[in-house]
């Protein structure tokens, strides 16, 4: 079984060295988004990252159509994925491991260590970005399920201030959700029904 605490002070470790070194090789910019990518199965975590001026030249080059559109979809063609890769080595490979262990080894079920995972990844991301006028900070899936979706929002409302951003990312679930017939409170709902609905970190 995964050591929890142990994992989550690692990963707001390379987390926050991630930032800092962001910080120096790019002193005229600004960094606007910093998460990991998962799967839904939470056995990938890749780092990635953003900034205001990364955005604005995608734009320019007419990725995304303005300024104020963002996809989460098209996140492994940023310029800043896999940011600070060398320093989540060793904590991607014990969130992978799950896929070579035998499942009479496992000692917690595979809904649990989802949720601990998640709740580790929230818990590093605040520790390590949450600042005032700090990036917006964010669990991202290139293929996620709706409930996923949901619950990702629900982990970025914990760990971001109320503004722009968060507004933005909250739209762009709310959209994704409406356009696949169901809305982010029912899902919340049946999230918390079934005990998945990370609530706090």
């Amino acid at each position: 079984m995964i050591d929890y605490q142990r994992f989550t002070l690692d990963l707001t470790k390379a987390t926050a060295l991630t930032l800092a070194e962001l910080a120096s090789q790019r002193p005229d910019e600004t960094v606007s988004v910093f998460g990991y990518e998962t799967d839904s199965d939470v056995v990938v975590l890749t780092p990635l990252a953003n900034t205001a001026e990364e955005h604005r030249r995608m734009v320019e080059r007419r990725f995304y159509r303005d300024e104020g559109q963002v996809s989460y979809l098209s996140i492994q063609d940023w310029p800043l994925y896999g940011v600070g890769r060398e320093h989540f080595e060793r904590l991607s490979d014990v969130v992978n491991q799950y896929i070579s262990e035998d499942d009479r080894s496992r000692s917690e079920s595979f809904a649990d260590r989802k949720l601990n995972l998640l709740r580790s990844f929230g818990r590093a991301l605040r520790n390590a970005g949450s600042k005032e006028g700090g990036p917006f900070l964010a669990i991202f899936n290139s293929d996620p399920g709706l409930k996923d979706l949901a619950l990702y929002y629900s982990i970025a409302r914990l760990i971001n201030p109320p503004g722009r951003m968060l507004d933005m990312y909250k739209r762009h679930v709310e959209g994704t959700l409406e356009g696949n017939g169901t809305t982010l409170e029912q899902l919340l709902r049946e999230l918390k029904r079934d005990g998945m609905l990370i609530e706090t970190l």
